[in-house]
């Protein structure tokens, strides 16, 4: 057991590509007719968003490469299918275990018919454990009876070690693909206090953005798609930022026709990842 957890908490080649591709504003889908009382689509709208999506999904996973189920589809407006985004980016992320204790916000935080979030909250197993201790707590309590008094010592330094460390994200999308939603979503803050994301930055910017349930370190960088000689001058910038990065998360609009744009910087990211240069 102590092999397997010593391996388990010392640095391992990345097998996966550190990249999740978001597609956001499923809500906008035909027919439109969204459920508000219980925060769901339609049987119709639900068929529309599962078709286009699965499309775009499996077109994307082909130009590119990148692993299909690293590609999610969500609604950050409505909190809907946050779940598959936090799970792409624990499944992209090497020490991706770091975003599962995100108080993140999903369809049940915005369901306005009173019977119907009574019966959420019942059977709802995420609200039950809102408010207690972290998952990896959680580990190291029951590490603690498995091992050694001198081993869970070392360990938990380790892991506190890890913990001390947020993730580091590096934000990508074209201009207005719902940057501020998807981080507040993800975090579960009303309010992310980061005035510019979606409205448009010119340079590289940190932010060191807390929630009660874990935090992040955001790397927000210009939107691309303009044009390619307005792209071209932002690549050192995104090169810089993709070195000291965890994981991307590149967000696109799902209801675009065309993702031409998109696919070009999915590609040139991988090739970058790819490179001896980051």
């Amino acid at each position: 057991m102590a092999g397997f957890f010593e391996r388990l908490f010392s640095p391992q080649p990345k097998k996966r590509v550190p990249l999740v591709v978001a597609l956001n504003k499923i809500d906008r889908f035909p027919p439109g007719d969204w459920d508000h009382l219980i925060n769901c689509p339609s049987e119709e709208q639900t068929k529309n968003i599962d078709a286009r999506c699965q499309e775009v999904a499996r077109r994307i996973a082909r130009t590119t490469g990148i692993p299909r189920d690293q590609i999610v589809y969500y609604s950050a407006l409505q909190y809907y299918r946050t779940e598959t985004l936090v799970s792409a980016l624990i499944s992209a992320t090497e020490l991706g275990f770091k975003f599962g204790d995100f108080n993140y916000f999903d369809f049940t935080d915005k369901i306005t018919d009173p019977r119907a979030l009574k019966v959420v909250e019942k059977n709802d197993e995420r609200r039950k454990y809102r408010g207690k201790k972290p998952i990896g707590e959680l580990f190291l309590e029951v590490l603690k009876q498995k091992v050694s008094q001198e081993d869970y010592e070392r360990f938990k330094e380790q892991y506190d070690t890890m913990m001390s460390v947020p993730p580091k994200v590096m934000l990508l999308g074209q201009t207005g693909v719902g940057k501020t939603q998807t981080v507040c979503a993800l975090l579960g803050l009303e309010n992310l206090g980061v005035s510019h994301l979606d409205v448009g930055t010119l340079k590289m910017e940190e932010h060191r953005l807390e929630s009660s349930g874990g935090k992040i370190d955001l790397i927000d960088l210009p939107g691309y798609g303009v044009n390619e000689q307005e792209d071209a001058k932002y690549y050192e910038m995104y090169k810089d930022a993709l070195a000291k990065s965890d994981v991307v998360l590149l967000i696109i609009e799902a209801t675009n026709r065309s993702f031409a744009q998109d696919e070009k910087m999915i590609q040139q990211l991988l090739n970058w990842m790819g490179s001896e240069e980051v």
